[in-house]
């Protein structure tokens, strides 16, 4: 960067300024999960495109690093049944989180569709909590989460 101070031109490394976004992973789920009726289930995100520190494992990211992580998620439905619903879920150190949660109505239609569930938020997190991702729904019978279209990642946040 060139900054002009009264005329004279000084130089700032773009290094100096903040920090990184890492630890840092994205997984998606390489093959159909089937999800039973009324359980909280874990999502299988087991093919890493991301995992710049090897913090990603067991289908569950614990950063070793204290921060403020953005963390996200997308589940796709295959074939949700009408008048039902499905939620996601984010889970610290093997609990529920209580913002962000997305809950999503099956509205009426005359046959059944896929559904698709984007669930992101700022989590804190210390060097020894873990972040997981779960699933809900009371259609009645197991539904599918479609491979590749099940996604799980997040980030630590410059502060």
């Amino acid at each position: 960067f060139l900054i002009s101070d009264a005329g004279v031109l000084k130089r700032l490394d773009a290094s100096l300024i903040g920090g990184t976004n890492t630890p840092a992973f994205l997984a998606y789920n390489a093959s159909n999960q089937t999800i039973a009726n009324a359980t909280w289930t874990k999502v299988v995100a087991d093919t890493e495109v991301l995992d710049t520190d090897g913090k990603y494992t067991s289908n569950a990211f614990t950063p070793t690093v204290s921060g403020n992580y953005w963390i996200y998620a997308s589940v796709l439905f295959d074939d949700g049944d009408t008048n039902n619903e499905i939620e996601l879920q984010f889970y610290k150190n093997g609990s529920a989180v209580a913002n962000p949660r997305m809950y999503q109505e099956i509205i009426p239609h005359k046959t059944a569709h896929d559904f698709t569930l984007r669930l992101s938020g700022i989590i804190v997190l210390d060097s020894d909590d873990y972040v997981e991702l779960f699933v809900y729904h009371n259609v009645g019978a197991d539904q599918v989460l479609v491979d590749d279209f099940t996604n799980f990642g997040g980030y630590k946040l410059i502060t």
